[in-house]
């Protein structure tokens, strides 16, 4: 079974609820992906952060870091923005991609998703943030979604990795 429907069965299986999270985890051949579940109904669900961990090593150059954001970002495109490079941190092997342009909301907040690659394959950290202008500080924000996007953002996720 892929790991779109693994995740799929994994949220049917709960049903609805709310209060204490649960995490979801599913298994590839060389990944596997986490994302804590806030609460689900028969609609959706709101995630905290998606973790993407490869079971075995990886040592990306920076080109092939470069290739798996842009592949991101071209299969990713259902959030409510778009994904794009922001940064690329070359003596610390890592990429972020992060929302452009993100959603600015008539208080002046500012949300947007930011994604982390680490060259060395063991993690990509997908998150949404919440920017106060009036704090200059971020908070986390959590990722509201159909069940539909989780199982697709699921096998866009496995489809991607190196």
């Amino acid at each position: 079974m892929d790991v779109g429907r693994q995740a799929a069965a994994t949220l049917k299986s709960w049903g609805s609820f709310s209060g204490k999270p649960r995490t979801l985890v599913v298994t590839g051949e060389r990944f596997t992906i986490a994302v804590e579940v806030r609460a689900a109904d028969s609609l959706g669900c709101s995630l905290a952060e998606v973790r993407v961990r490869s079971l075995q090593p990886l040592r990306l150059g920076l080109d092939q870091l470069r290739s798996w954001g842009a592949r991101l970002s071209k299969r990713i495109r259902y959030l409510l923005e778009a994904l794009e490079t922001l940064e690329v941190d070359e003596a610390a092997g890592r990429l972020l991609l992060r929302s452009s342009p993100p959603e600015t909301k008539p208080d002046g907040a500012v949300l947007y998703y930011e994604l982390l690659l680490e060259g060395s394959g063991r993690q990509l950290l997908l998150r949404r943030y919440r920017f106060d202008p009036k704090t200059r500080g971020r908070t986390e924000e959590p990722i509201i979604c159909t069940r539909e996007l989780v199982e697709k953002m699921f096998d866009d996720l496995a489809a991607s990795a190196p």
